[in-house]
């Protein structure tokens, strides 16, 4: 039930979200902090690969409980809790840099409304951070009754921080990894896949296979860098000839938004034909492979939020499982063939799969 504070809410975000003024600081921030994503060990650790999940939610308590306890002992201790208190806030400090590290990893890959969001976020945490910096100094000097001042500024923006971030991640999805929902009750019927189901899905797939040549090394990277070519031709030849067409014929816009991932889309394909010429356990090869992995993570955000999720509020679930059968049609003739053929080479694949993607009967 909507109640005055939800709809409060709801416009604040909505202004929020369509602030374009912070858009040229979003790009900029977004380079800045581009190579938190291109070093593949860093961007797992950061990522929260060996925690099986995001790992911003789990750190970013970490300097919430210490500010906030601080400020407990500064309104029921006494004096012998000063030091606490002052060291408390201090802590909390030290591990806000963790915690806006993981953000900004989480939040990298997006673009329009969520990467505004991201950086109200963003500007909000660090003025946090700046009062309690400063309350952690007038602490140390002995203004107690300055530090608690600042501590309370600081928690006040906290509060409009964390509630921007929940925002970020439970209705816009971002740092979400929908592919470890837990599954169904065997006794309640799931519905057929539409075609967000299976690009999704998808997307989730070549993520692991990143991850996993990534972190492989001699014929497992090679033969797992093998398959995500084969993958990636497949799967591209697909959208392009389904996928984006329906997005022209069917969404306002869709000519720019088709045309955006098809750029996309190009510029993975010339990374891919360049990691060709380089060994796989090269230096060259690591380096290009972050950066690859990067932009195939983003492209694939950019396309559920801003292509998909739109064919879906158009046409509704019912209309999209049958583009999803085709699809999934289409993509298994293209991998067919290319194992059949032998074929190593990107741009050879990527023709031939057109071609088996074009002879697929269209739904």
């Amino acid at each position: 039930m909507k109640t005055g504070l939800n709809t409060l809410a709801d416009r604040a975000a909505g202004a929020v979200e369509n602030a374009a003024f912070l858009d040229p600081v979003g790009a900029g921030v977004a380079r800045l902090l581009s190579p938190l994503r291109q070093n593949t060990l860093v961007s797992a650790l950061l990522g929260g690969e060996p925690l099986g999940h995001p790992a911003h939610p789990a750190i970013v308590v970490l300097p919430l409980g210490s500010w906030i306890s601080a400020s407990i002992l500064d309104v029921v201790g006494n004096d012998e809790h000063h030091d606490a208190a002052r060291t408390l806030t201090g802590a909390g400090v030290v591990l806000a840099v963790p915690a806006a590290l993981t953000g900004a990893h989480d939040w990298l890959p997006t673009s329009g409304s969520r990467q505004r969001v991201g950086v109200a976020h963003w500007a909000l945490n660090t003025a946090s951070l700046v009062c309690f910096s400063t309350s952690w100094l007038a602490r140390t000097r002995g203004r107690r009754s300055a530090g608690m001042r600042w501590s309370l500024a600081g928690l006040g923006l906290s509060a409009v921080s964390a509630w921007l971030g929940g925002h970020l991640a439970y209705n816009q999805g971002v740092g979400v990894r929908r592919s470890n929902a837990p599954a169904a009750e065997e006794s309640v019927e799931t519905p057929p896949a539409d075609l967000v189901d299976v690009l999704v899905g998808q997307h989730r797939a070549l993520s692991e296979l990143m991850r996993h040549v990534a972190s492989a090394h001699g014929e497992e990277r090679a033969r797992g860098f093998l398959q995500l070519r084969r993958d990636l031709a497949a799967h591209e030849a697909a959208e392009q000839a389904i996928v984006h067409r329906l997005t022209r014929q069917d969404l306002p816009g869709g000519e720019a938004i088709a045309t955006a991932r098809e750029d996309e889309e190009s510029k993975a394909a010339a990374a891919l034909t360049e990691l060709e010429q380089f060994d796989p356990d090269s230096d060259d090869f690591e380096q290009r492979f972050g950066q690859l992995r990067h932009d195939v993570e983003a492209h694939a955000e950019h396309e559920e939020t801003e292509e998909l999720a739109r064919l879906q509020r158009d046409r509704g679930r019912d209309g999209l499982v049958p583009v999803g059968d085709t699809v999934r049609a289409a993509q298994a003739a293209a991998l067919r063939r290319l194992v059949e053929d032998g074929i190593t080479s990107f741009p050879a694949m990527v023709e031939v799969a057109r071609d088996a993607v074009r002879s697929t009967p269209q739904a």
